[in-house]
């Protein structure tokens, strides 16, 4: 077994190193064929058909296109509808009232024969604002002053009957001629300037019959409800006013013409579209001029050349996708922008669905495959990171449907919820959850398209369980996934460093049991690692769950370990060398403890790299007292040299800080905040001197800002409890 897993690791390493060093290429060569899968699935199937010929078969339309022709006769039917637009004619109108005023005037003629009033001597133009309080209407009252005699009435109405039909053509009623001739003198001016002054708010107003009669109607209603005295008399001007008012409306040719081309533009901005997938020809249809042009506006036709236009454009959207992807990345998520590996592993996730979409789309035309890409970025970095990313490769899964919005919807939508599950079910494996909720998300953003293009209810159901069935098989290819993934990026998942913590894990409990000292050491360190990871923003669950197995070398004998003696040290009785070889050997034996168990590579990294290239001081110290006992040389410092790796990654770099500190407090007894800081700063500066974190990529601020943490978390244990009174005293 244990060559065995020698003989996977090898492997591991293989694969590791070759994405390493290839790296920059496979990416190059991924974005090259991944131009190439989307230019050749985004391309129509083309007929070699030429005008005159028969089709052999039945041809459809790739995508939707305008109806050229049925949207002409659209517009055409569109334009034939509109009416002729009418304006108001200020012309019409001052003619309108220049007659009612001239007919008025000449009443107040006719009256001035019978009075000495001289008020309508002096004409007035006929635009002139005629004002008259209504105030005047409405308080009129009964006048005995300036009424005809019954002699001078009668002659009057004779006047007004012959004046209205001669001059004017207006045979106006005998009863309003009466109630006219009946108006003491100031009531009647009253009354005409009443006349002029509805004439002139009327014609204000665009007029056409119905309007007009709608407009006279509501001065009546008006005189009726505010006149108390007069008010028979007053209403007859509404015969006055529908006898002289017309129509002010005329033929507005340029309103017309532009309200006709609105309507061509309305119609050819929501023209007739043929849908994608509808039968274009039929085979046995005759090729004609129009069925031809739409074949080569649809690209359907074989020419016998590459459509650079089109190439050019999906390499363009496919570069702007991809130059969009590295900024995010190298904004938002910086660690795995400086991983080489870590890139090559996302890319080729991608690269496996556009592959596959790109064999499958034919046969399933709503195929959704982004379930897989999204829950293997999901499950390793944070929700916005999954959700862009996926929202990325949607866009470029949907460019091999070039004008197919639905589709881009429903790739967009359920990426958007599988990655909403997967980052609510990062620390517990509900992939159940992931895998039901991808189906229902898909399915019935796929309804919800079809009901919009009106689909068959044969097609509805079988696009709806296309998508079903394909993103739950892409989501549970994708969770089968992880661990290859986790290989190719040297990571571990949330939901396995979860299950890595849990106390029942066979490793944990042998450290518990078989060396109690060590086990507290750990939780230890794990507290002091996780605060110190969260303050500089590196992985925190990496660096507790790490933590707690750092150290599981020591179970292969842990009385040579201080935290698990009891009385006796076994190193009383081995030289200084003895000591090192024992003592260094549980990084080795670690190694082999965690392989065996099969601990993620990320945790074996920190297993071998916590304690670096270090110096164990106190068997050196040791070492060099006897040999000046002895009278020899003192040893060489390498000579007690861990011989192992310094950390390499931030987690690595702050487990060894954490591990370092929590053993130096706890063997110096240190109980107060001001030493354990002094301390740690001391132990910081041995390490900087022995260039253990040089390639850690922490830098000093952050590891200052890691050390404040590890304060924070000792200020807690420092803290000294209220003393409880005995009891037993007072009994």
């Amino acid at each position: 077994m244990n060559a065995l897993t020698k003989k996977k690791q090898r492997i591991v390493n293989s694969i590791n190193g070759f994405l390493g060093r290839t790296s920059v290429l496979i990416l190059l060569v991924l974005a090259i064929a991944t131009v190439f899968l989307i230019y050749k699935k985004s391309l129509p199937k083309r007929y070699d058909l030429h005008r005159g010929e028969i089709a052999d078969v039945d041809i459809v339309a790739q995508r939707s296109v305008v109806d050229k022709q049925a949207t002409l006769k659209r517009a055409q039917r569109a334009k034939n509808r509109v009416g002729d637009v009418m304006k108001r004619s200020e012309k019409l109108s001052n003619d309108y009232f220049e007659k009612l005023y001239a007919y008025m005037n000449g009443l107040s003629k006719l009256r001035l024969q019978y009075s000495k009033d001289e008020r309508f001597e002096k004409e007035a133009e006929a635009d002139e604002d005629i004002n008259v309080d209504p105030s005047s209407i409405r308080d009129l009252k009964k006048l005995d002053e300036g009424v005809l005699s019954a002699e001078d009435r009668r002659d009057f109405v004779s006047k007004i009957l012959k004046y209205s039909e001669d001059d004017y053509a207006f045979s106006i009623s005998e009863e309003a001629a009466e109630a006219i001739a009946g108006l003491p003198n100031s009531v009647f001016h009253v009354f005409c300037d009443r006349v002029l002054l509805s004439a002139q708010m009327i014609l204000r107003e665009p007029l056409d019959s119905k309007n007009l009669k709608a407009q006279i109607d509501a001065e009546q209603a008006h005189l009726n409800d505010v006149m108390n005295a007069y008010k028979t008399e007053f209403l007859y001007s509404i015969e006055i006013l529908r006898a002289f008012l017309g129509s002010n409306m005329e033929f507005d040719e340029e309103a017309t013409r532009l309200a006709r081309e609105a309507a061509v533009a309305e119609v050819q901005a929501n023209p007739v579209m043929i849908q994608r997938g509808s039968k274009i020809v039929l085979s046995g249809d005759v090729i004609d001029a129009d069925r031809y042009e739409l074949l080569l506006r649809l690209d359907l036709i074989n020419r016998g050349e590459i459509d650079y236009d089109f190439l050019a454009g999906e390499l363009g959207l496919v570069i702007l996708i991809l130059f969009c992807a590295v900024v995010y990345t190298k904004n938002c998520e910086r660690s795995l922008y400086e991983s080489r590996k870590s890139c090559v592993a996302v890319a080729l996730s991608a690269f496996i669905v556009i592959l596959a979409t790109y064999y499958l789309l034919d046969a399933y035309s709503m195929i959704l495959l982004i379930p897989f890409f999204t829950v293997s970025i999901s499950s390793f970095y944070e929700f916005r990171s999954g959700f862009v990313f996926s929202a990325l490769l949607s866009a470029l899964l949907s460019l091999m449907r070039i004008g197919d919005m639905g589709y881009f919807v429903c790739l967009l939508m359920t990426s958007f919820v599988c990655a909403s599950v997967v980052a609510s079910s990062r620390y517990s494996a509900n992939y159940l959850k992931i895998i039901l909720s991808t189906l229902l998300a898909s399915a019935s953003c796929t309804l919800f398209v079809e009901l919009i293009l009106k689909s068959t209810a044969n097609n509805l159901l079988r696009s709806c369980a296309e998508a079903g069935f394909t993103s739950s098989f892409a989501a549970i290819a994708a969770v089968g996934f992880l661990p290859v993934q986790e290989t190719l990026e040297s990571k571990v998942s949330p939901v396995k460093l979860t299950a890595l913590a849990h106390p029942s894990n066979p490793l944990l409990r042998r450290l518990f049991l078989e060396a109690p000292g060590t086990n507290q050491h750990s939780m230890m360190v794990a507290n002091l690692a996780e605060a110190g990871a969260e303050a500089v923003g590196a992985d925190a669950l990496l660096c507790r769950v790490a933590s707690y197995y750092h150290d599981v070398g020591k179970l292969y004998n842990p009385s040579m370990f201080t935290e698990n003696q009891e009385g006796i040290n076994p190193h009383d009785k081995l030289s200084p060398r003895e000591s090192y070889e024992a003592i260094i050997k549980h990084v080795e034996e670690g190694i082999n403890i965690a392989r065996r168990y099969r601990l993620p590579e990320a945790i074996q990294d920190i297993i071998r790299e916590h304690h670096g290239t270090t110096i164990l001081y106190y068997f050196y110290a040791k070492a060099c007292k006897e040999a000046e006992a002895r009278g020899e040389k003192p040893p060489s410092q390498e000579e007690f040299r861990y011989p192992y790796r310094i950390p390499q990654t931030k987690e690595s770099g702050i487990i060894m800080l954490a591990d370092t500190v929590e053993a130096a407090v706890k063997s110096m007894r240190i109980d107060h905040l001001d030493k354990m800081r002094e301390l740690s700063r001391n132990l910081l500066r041995q390490k900087n001197e022995q260039e253990q974190l040089i390639e850690s990529k922490l830098s000093y601020a952050e590891v200052e800002t890691i050390l404040e943490a590890f304060a924070r978390v000792y200020q807690g244990q420092f803290h000294e409890r209220v003393k409880y009174p005995d009891q037993n005293k007072n009994i």
